[in-house]
């Protein structure tokens, strides 16, 4: 099972359990209603929209090395170190 999977079933079994429910209108306003989850595959920020948005880490591959370029956040966060 991917990482992502994984947060997809965290997710759903959290908010089915908390709402009492598995209707699809409860666990889409749940999933609205929860911000951010931090989770195996990292930080998914919903703030209100049904996408998540997700943040990112762009590295640099050459002369064998990788290089860490940068780190993208997820949408309405601010990059580390700022």
């Amino acid at each position: 099972m991917s990482m992502a999977a994984y947060d997809v079933i965290e997710l759903l079994v959290s908010i089915m359990r908390e709402a009492g429910s598995a209707d699809p209108a409860v666990i889409r306003d749940g999933l609205m209603a929860l911000g951010s989850y931090d989770g195996a595959s990292g930080r998914l920020v919903f703030g209100g929209r049904a996408d998540p948005g997700r943040g990112a880490v762009i590295v640099r591959l050459g002369d064998g090395t990788t290089r860490l370029h940068k780190v993208l956040p997820p949408p309405g966060e601010q990059e580390p170190g700022n």
